[in-house]
């Protein structure tokens, strides 16, 4: 979240988009470690953000959907729910994705 953070200070303001970042401030997109895709981003309004985010910076998680940023309620759990199977699809991930900048609550 560094290069997050030496963009918000250069510009003023965190990027549309973590391509922006591509090369200044990263070599490449860092990668989802279970899609293999870049990791998702995407920038929020603090007020909207019971943690007063500005961004979200996540990964798909073990059920490998995109759940939007979704976080388990206490963000310790999110190492319980990557082993319990979703009912639905019987996946593990109950529909969390990983987010990285996640406060404790």
């Amino acid at each position: 979240m560094r290069p997050l953070e030496r963009f918000r200070l250069r510009t003023g303001d965190y990027p549309a988009a973590l391509a922006q970042l591509v090369p200044s401030q990263l070599k490449e997109l860092p990668i989802d470690p279970w899609s293999g895709n870049p990791l998702c981003y995407k920038r929020i309004h603090p007020a909207a953000d019971a943690q007063h985010r500005a961004f979200l910076l996540y990964g798909v998680g073990a059920n490998l959907t995109d759940d939007g940023g979704i976080a388990p309620v206490n963000p310790s759990n999110r190492y319980y729910v990557l082993t319990q199977p979703n009912l639905s699809d019987g996946k593990p991930g109950v529909g969390f994705d990983f987010v990285l900048n996640d406060q404790p609550r």
